[in-house]
């Protein structure tokens, strides 16, 4: 569905309680989205809103979908912790997993830095 979507996401992922197998019924479905820098803004919108309502007619629960730009991703990436979050348990579902860990880096650093996160 999203490969058919012009402009097509840069990536996307479900993340969350979906990804990590822990949802509950009354859970939402979160998701993130990556627009291309340079696309109608409207008609993303408008793609946009069509997937969270198809979500929630699909499963029942409650569609979140957080949304980037490309730039954002690449400058400000490694400060967005729920980029990492999604890099470390999300569940591709546009573009490449590899394309975002090359950007925030190695699974399990910390925000901006070379230090190993604890558990």
């Amino acid at each position: 569905m999203l490969a058919a979507w012009d402009p097509a996401p840069v990536y996307g992922a479900v993340f969350g309680s979906a990804a990590r197998s822990t949802m509950r019924v009354d859970s939402d479905i979160d998701a993130v989205l990556v627009r291309p820098d340079t696309c109608d803004r409207a008609k993303w919108e408008d793609l946009v809103v069509t997937l969270a309502a198809n979500i929630t007619e699909w499963t029942g629960n409650d569609a979140r979908v957080l949304e980037f730009t490309e730039s954002e991703v690449r400058h400000a990436g490694r400060e967005e912790p729920v980029l990492a979050d999604v890099r470390d348990h999300g569940l591709t579902v546009a573009g490449s997993a590899a394309w975002l860990a090359q950007i925030l880096g190695p699974k399990g650093r910390a925000r901006g830095t070379d230090q190993a996160l604890h558990a």
